[in-house]
């Protein structure tokens, strides 16, 4: 669990990335208030991307699913010393969505994924805007930063955009 200060720090790095990637305009914080996002067009595409992966593979049901996504996306399998459960669980979202055809783990052997052409395009698009941000494939806190974010901070109908 990470303390009130930690959590604004990492915030705040992920929030620089995306300043420098060209997806935020400005950022502020207000004690009291929290964070102020001032997104680009292009920082609505992704945040609304990023934001629509979370809810439709259940990325927010454990810290483990932003990281597992992740190391999917890049091409890799989780390690098959993991907890067969966790891992199952997480391929489950994928098979349900049809971004995969079909989903194997076995505990202690190996895991296997096969991607449909949804799928396919899923990792390629989770993968260029990791890329963009500079976050590794499997850097658990800003993975989990970074889905809660679009999830929390996404614009919507009533959000101001910086178009220019």
């Amino acid at each position: 669990m990470f303390t009130r200060e930690e959590m604004h720090k990492i915030h705040e790095d992920l929030f620089e990335r995306m300043l420098v990637a060209g997806w935020l305009k400005k950022f502020t914080f207000t004690e009291g208030k929290g964070w102020h996002l001032g997104w680009t067009e292009k920082g609505t595409e992704a945040a609304l991307d990023l934001k629509k992966m979370r809810n439709d593979l259940e990325l927010g049901a454990a810290d483990e699913r932003p990281v597992i996504a992740s190391i999917l996306a890049h091409g890799h399998t989780p390690d098959p010393r993991s907890v067969a459960e966790t891992i199952n669980a997480a391929f489950r979202p994928f098979l349900k969505k049809k971004l995969a055809w079909r989903a194997v783990f076995i505990h202690g052997k190996s895991s296997e994924i096969d991607w449909t052409k949804e799928g396919e395009e899923f990792c390629e698009r989770l993968v260029g805007l990791l890329a963009e941000l500079k976050i590794e494939m499997d850097d658990e806190d800003r993975l989990i930063a970074l889905f809660s974010a679009a999830d929390g901070w996404a614009p919507d109908e009533n959000t101001k955009i910086v178009f220019e």
